[in-house]
Formats: structure tokens, sequence, C-alpha cells
């Protein structure tokens, strides 16, 4: 049964007063009302983490439609299409997700320091039928020596605005 697979994966928990709740959220990764240079976009749904926060939550919130609304207008910047890019501080894969369907010919690294993140990556990039490979990175540690040799065609990056203090009182540093 379906609910005994989510509380066995941890999807959904128990808490002391017997309720129960889910550890993620899903959202359509494509409102109807971004502009989108592709006609033939088809709505995605895509897992992230639920409230409340923890020190390894991920959210998709209105930055992250914004990031992609952003992505959407790259095309016209470039000269041709990439052959490789590397989003930085990748979260979940919003934006690595977005670019590995825009541009399936190329190589595609999300980079991110939260593990919890790239779980949801990888889970992401599967739903959206694309390939992205995902590395736990303090921004470009883990860029491959290929990719390093040839070069990267286009860095995206949506860091995170959360402040963090380095004595640990609030969410932790990664």
């Amino acid at each position: 049964d379906i609910f005994v697979s989510l509380y066995e994966a941890s999807i959904i928990t128990q808490g002391d007063d017997k309720s129960y709740r889910s550890t993620i959220r899903v959202s359509n990764f494509y409102l109807l009302n971004l502009p989108s240079r592709d006609a033939d976009a088809i709505s995605l749904y895509y897992i992230h983490s639920s409230f409340p926060a923890s020190s390894d939550s991920v959210f998709f919130g209105p930055d992250t439609y914004l990031f992609v609304s952003f992505l959407q207008t790259i095309a016209r910047h470039l000269p041709q299409a990439p052959s490789s890019i590397v989003d930085v501080c990748c979260g979940s894969g919003a934006g690595a997700i977005h670019m590995a369907r825009t541009y399936p010919q190329a190589k595609t690294l999300g980079l991110d320091l939260n593990p919890r993140a790239l779980s949801l990556g990888d889970i992401n990039a599967q739903l959206a039928g694309v390939k992205v490979g995902f590395s736990e990175s303090n921004l470009y540690a883990t860029v491959p020596e290929e990719m390093k040799h040839f070069g990267v065609d286009l860095l995206a990056s949506n860091p995170p605005y959360i402040a963090s203090s380095t004595d640990g009182e609030d969410l932790p540093i990664y």
C-alpha cells in the first residue's frame, strides 16, 4: 500500500500526538502564467521540503519561479547552445533541470553543500526525464577535471539568501 511505502521511506512521519505529516511538498515547476519560450513545456511536479524548516530544508518558492523565468531568457544571450552547464548552489535542482530540459545535448551538473537537496535534485531530474549530475560541493570544488579542462559554457546560480550564524544558534552553515 502506498501509505506504508511513504511511511517506510520517512516521507510520512508520525508525531508524538499520533498525527501524520508529510516531510515533502510538491509544487508545479512551470506555472501557467510564467512566460515560456517553449510552447511545448509540460507541467512538472517538483518535490521539496515541507515546513517547519530544519537544517537540511530545501524550498521551492517565489525566488525559484523567478530564477526559472530568468533562465528561460538565456538563449537570446548565447551565440550557440552550451555543451556544458553548471548550476552552483543548485538546491534541489530547479535551474539545472530547466537547463537540461532546454539544452538536452549539454552535460549539466548541479552543485550544492546540502546532501538532502542533492537527493531531491536527483529525484526531480528523474521525474523530469532529464540527465543531470549532482555533486556535493563547496562552490566549484567538485567540478570534474574534464569540465575544467574543456571549460564550462554556462554557469547559473540562485544561492540561498537565508543567513546562518557561525555559532550554530540558527540554521547551520554547511
